[in-house]
């Protein structure tokens, strides 16, 4: 039996997100149906059917699966308590074991997902582990980003945790590790090593840019950014762990562990970002769009950061000497997640002539594609004439049947923790390792550059990108 408690179920992270993904994993029978159960744990005084009745506007099941949706809702249950009292978990614990009552315990397992502020889990994984608790590996706590808000806290939540908890019963979600792209891009690597990962390294690329470009602004973040800013935000988390998937090195295996090596390998081996090598920005009003500083209850002395660019080297035989340039920003042109491997020119023979920017792409949204641009002569030119061409592999358009059964990463993830596989989940030496690389870009004393909502960023950005990437035009 698996028991999937939801710990600040009443919240709209648990309602948005978490409650759809459970449901999708037992409408697509992902887990055993006859033996799954949620339940949700919160402070607010409901009772089980206005919980249950609660989720209905956030649950979308297809017209087909209204059986499904009904035979789900019943194995949802909704228990009222405290996260600071010791009875509460106490008397929780009895919950649970009246609804496993009719199981197997020796084969129980219970997963708990703290959709709770960070400055919560280490006392609720306490009282957790105290009172509601099941040994052998029966047990998983799932946590969100932040871990942390800097290199010691980190360090500090970590020991805190593992006062009680082993490393192996510890799921850090990132849920850019669950995107169709990003679970890809191994597969594209090293499942094909004489054509794309042969490519990925100092030989053929020049540089590279991961960017994660936002359209929206900060409305209803205002008092998380004004505290974190944008390096906090993603930088430190999603784009770090998108950084490791793409310079990595082939792991010996398809394990957790050999996999997470690598990953920590490659963050070892990269430098630290400093201020002085760095574009921070904040977005001001432009294109009809307002600025930060106009959502209500921001400072008109603030100086939270909405932009970064900034750049990072890893010092190993694969990528020696190749910059990795990354730009995030909130309020931009567009939004996109990409990782574009910048490729080499010729130096000699024919053809130097001629000169371009060519690249490889790996979008992870808002289209899912790779892109590899080439020369090629000009068709039906009897002279040559190089022109530039692409080559394209769109998910949408190559696995069409497929992508319509598209899974969000939150269900993908919930089904990895229930089977037990830690892989795309974060381990607390990434976490570690992270933090010490941007630990002094965490905070700038410096007056953010100002750049138009809508826009592509700060003007310095531009030449900095640039630059840094070492194009040509």
């Amino acid at each position: 039996m698996v028991s999937f408690i939801v710990f600040g179920a009443s919240g709209h992270l648990a309602h948005q997100k978490t409650f759809p993904a459970l449901f999708n994993l037992y409408a697509r029978n992902c887990v055993n149906r006859q033996s799954f159960y949620v339940v949700g744990y919160a402070r607010s005084k409901l009772s089980e059917p206005d919980f249950q009745n609660s989720l209905k506007d956030f649950i979308k099941p297809e017209q087909e699966q209204a059986k499904l949706y009904d035979e789900f809702i019943s194995r949802v249950s909704y228990f009222t308590g405290q996260y600071d009292q010791a009875d509460s978990f106490k008397e929780f614990n009895k919950y649970l074991e009246n609804l496993e009552k009719n199981t197997d315990q020796s084969k129980g397992l219970r997963v708990f997902y703290l959709a709770l502020p960070p400055s919560a889990y280490v006392s609720v994984g306490n009282f957790i582990h105290d009172h509601v608790y099941l040994p052998d590996g029966r047990t998983r706590m799932i946590i969100e980003k932040p871990f942390g808000k800097d290199y010691d806290s980190s360090i500090k939540l970590k020991e805190d945790l593992h006062k009680k908890w082993s490393e192996d019963e510890i799921y850090r979600i990132d849920h850019y590790l669950a995107k169709d792209m990003i679970i890809n891009l191994p597969t594209l690597r090293f499942a094909n090593p004489h054509s794309l990962d042969a490519l990925l390294n100092n030989h053929h690329v020049k540089s590279v840019n991961i960017s994660m470009w936002e359209g929206g602004g900060c409305d209803g973040r205002v008092g998380y950014y004004d505290i974190n800013g944008v390096v906090r935000d993603v930088l430190q988390n999603h784009m770090s762990q998108i950084f490791t998937v793409a310079a990595m090195d082939e792991p010996k295996s398809e394990s957790p562990d050999d996999v997470r090596y690598e990953k920590v390998k490659v963050l070892k081996a990269t430098s630290h970002a400093s201020l002085k090598d760095s574009i921070l920005g904040q977005y001001v009003s432009g294109n009809g769009k307002g600025g930060y500083k106009d959502l209500e209850g921001v400072s008109k002395e603030s100086k939270a950061t909405t932009y970064v660019a900034t750049t990072l080297f890893v010092d190993n035989e694969r990528w020696k000497g190749v910059p990795f340039v990354f730009d995030s920003g909130k309020s931009l042109e567009r939004g996109r997640v990409e990782i574009k491997y910048y490729l080499k020119g010729k130096e000699s023979g024919i053809f130097t002539d001629v000169n371009q920017d060519h690249y490889i792409s790996f979008s992870v949204q808002p289209n899912q594609e790779v892109v590899l641009t080439a020369f090629a002569n000009k068709p039906m030119s009897s002279e040559r004439t190089c022109v530039n061409a692409s080559l394209n592999l769109n998910f949408k358009e190559q696995f069409s049947e497929e992508m319509k059964n598209k899974r969000d990463a939150y269900e993908i993830l919930f089904e990895d923790a229930i089977r037990g596989d830690p892989t795309k989940f974060v381990r607390d030496d990434e976490v570690e390792y992270a933090w010490r690389i941007f630990d002094e870009i965490l905070d700038s004393p410096n007056e953010p550059l100002p750049y138009p909502a809508g826009s592509t960023g700060p003007k310095e950005a531009e030449q900095y990108l640039k630059s840094h990437l070492k194009l040509i035009q």
